[in-house]
């Protein structure tokens, strides 16, 4: 998110969806009332957390989160508890784990988009490109570097592209096309079949 900013990217790719436990009918995220100033989150039945402090996700990726805890005995009287939490009877009781306020408000704001007819126009565009990349992931093995300078990873990865055009020549050949009404043509294949254009 912070990379998306800085270099002035807009991301077209929807956004995961809000984790509920076992059902739809447990609280998510978004169920809770957060506020980041004065460090508090609300449950749906009115309370209030306990604990609130920064974390971060993993020692690879050091994305900055914020963990709330709500207390246990609070947790343990709540008629909500059922659509709530399944933590036992120890010293806390429902947590949420959440990105950092910035992240959390290009998340939401990424998940009321996609719901528009407008952002699924968008994201129909991507879809051309998705099995690409899928070849040169799965079948060149393109997803990291094998090389640690520049200059061989860039040749790396025009010859995993020239592969891929490869393997698209030769399935043509070999007779496996798209169907014209289910996918739309690739300049590679307009070529293969018209040539003069």
């Amino acid at each position: 998110m912070a990379a998306r900013q800085e270099h002035d990217i807009d991301l077209v790719g929807p956004a995961r969806p809000i984790v509920r436990g076992d059902g739809q009918e447990r609280f998510g995220h978004d169920d809770f009332q957060i506020d980041d100033e004065r460090r508090l989150a609300v449950c749906p039945a009115g309370q209030t957390s306990a604990s609130w402090a920064s974390t971060h996700s993993s020692r690879r990726t050091r994305v900055p989160l914020v963990q709330i805890r709500f207390d246990a005995a609070t947790c343990r009287d709540c008629p909500l508890r059922p659509r709530c939490t399944t933590a036992g009877n120890g010293k806390w009781g429902r947590a949420l784990t959440l990105r950092e306020p910035a992240q959390r408000a290009a998340l939401q704001q990424r998940r009321r988009e996609q719901t528009t007819d407008a952002w699924r126009a968008r994201y129909r565009l991507r879809a051309g490109i998705e099995s690409t990349i899928c070849q040169l992931v799965h079948r060149t093995h393109s997803r990291r570097s094998r090389y640690r300078n520049a200059a061989a990873t860039h040749l790396g990865h025009c010859l995993a592209a020239t592969a891929v055009n490869l393997i698209r020549i030769d399935g043509w050949h070999q007779g496996h096309r798209p169907e014209a009404e289910a996918t739309r043509t690739t300049h590679l294949c307009r070529l293969l079949t018209h040539p003069s254009k």
